[in-house]
């Protein structure tokens, strides 16, 4: 049982809001250098006493309880200034005496954190958009965050950020040149669409997955750990630096501009779902001679195991046996207009045309004998299954 809060603990003779936006691994550390702790362990022991603050997933109740005594900042604020944050329901606790942990976003430890310069000159300490792997980029300086220190490239920690010097070399972070982020439209929407996502803003393009920002959150997250796997299986597409037998496995790992690229691929993959989504899994297996599905399967199990391990996302099961419903179709037909397997992620069967446009099975089978809709035919001898282009789909759905 963890103990209560002695009652001679007193509240820090030096104490600070919390800044706009700052993450509470900032907060710590500026508090330890406010007054005068040699080590960030001394601060974290006296309101984490029985076990070390866990930023990563969320903060016992004991623990928050006594860091708001400390630092006289409110319980409330302290929880929205951790990781447990991010693309969540609003503050609540559990039976466990534990913050409601939803969907846990992936994040950076904070011995290795990334920063923005730009930022630092304007004020020094952590900001907790920082924290996640799938954030690489600055918004409000439209430049990429920087991985380390400018001059021995070491990693940096928080508490080296709020300091705004390297540790090792002791140089000023804020010298460091920022890179600005122009070169590529797709980067800069998905770093828009997952930071407003992680803020808890629910999807507003009617063309992304309709779920809570946290399962979109986890959803990209699993879908840009695919794209390491692809890389390194040297099919397309290919993430800059990263090839088979390199060492980059996880999310963690990757370079700023890995993780542009990561996530820039990952939500054109949520696009239009499920379309973006047939194409990730074309991607997983091209080659129609081998079963249809296998490697995306083994992925996707993974994926499931490490990522999307929950009922929120069963909907990306119910897509990929869909998808592996309509490859046999493709692989052991014969399509009319020339379509091949290649062609597959952009065809809809009759069952998810329906729903596409609104309307039921029948009601699609009366469009196709007036000739409104002209579907794709996969022979099987003497029997046939329906398709129909999806950009037609969208078109005709403006006029129903």
């Amino acid at each position: 049982m963890s103990r209560a809060l002695p009652s001679a603990v007193k509240p820090l003779l030096r104490r600070s809001p919390l800044f706009p936006g700052e993450s509470l691994s900032s907060l710590i550390a500026r508090l330890a250098l406010l007054n005068g702790y040699s080590s960030l362990a001394i601060l974290e022991r006296l309101f984490q006493p029985d076990h070390w603050v866990r930023s990563e997933n969320f903060l016992h109740r004991e623990g928050l309880n006594r860091l708001a005594h400390l630092s006289g900042v409110s319980v409330e604020e302290l929880w929205a200034a951790s990781d447990a944050y991010f693309a969540r329901e609003p503050f609540q606790w559990n039976d466990s005496r534990e913050l409601y942990p939803p969907l846990a976003v992936i994040v950076r430890p904070t011995r290795s954190a990334w920063y923005c310069p730009e930022c630092l000159t304007e004020a020094a300490y952590h900001r907790l958009t920082w924290h996640p792997v799938s954030s690489a980029a600055c918004l409000k300086h439209t430049c990429q965050l920087m991985s380390g220190c400018p001059k021995c490239h070491q990693p940096v920690s928080v508490n080296d950020i709020v300091q705004l010097r390297c540790c090792h070399c002791y140089t000023d972070l804020r010298t460091a040149k920022s890179v600005a982020l122009c070169g590529d439209e797709y980067q800069l929407k998905a770093q828009m669409a997952m930071q407003s996502w992680l803020s808890g803003n629910p999807a507003s393009n009617l063309n992304w997955p309709q779920h809570p920002p946290g399962v979109l959150c986890r959803l990209a997250d699993g879908l840009a750990l695919g794209m390491i796997y692809l890389s390194k299986r040297r099919t397309y597409p290919q993430i800059p630096g990263i090839s088979h037998g390199s060492r980059p496995n996880r999310l963690q790992q990757l370079s700023p501009s890995q993780v542009l690229h990561a996530y820039a691929l990952a939500i054109q993959c949520m696009v239009d779902w499920p379309q973006g989504f047939r194409r990730f899994l074309y991607w997983c297996e091209p080659n129609p001679k081998r079963e249809p599905g296998r490697s995306a399967q083994g992925l996707l199990t993974y994926l499931e195991k490490n990522l999307w391990n929950n009922d929120a996302s069963l909907f990306i099961w119910d897509a990929f046996r869909a998808f592996s419903r309509d490859s046999i179709s493709f692989l052991w037909g014969r399509g009319e207009r020339g379509m091949t397997y290649e062609q597959l992620p952009g065809c809809a069967n009759a069952e998810e045309a329906a729903q596409i446009l609104g309307i039921s099975q029948n009601t699609l089978s009366l469009l196709v004998e007036k000739r409104s809709l002209a579907p794709i035919r996969i022979w099987h001898g003497i029997a046939y299954q329906d398709f129909f282009q999806r950009d037609e789909l969208r078109n005709l759905s403006q006029y129903i």
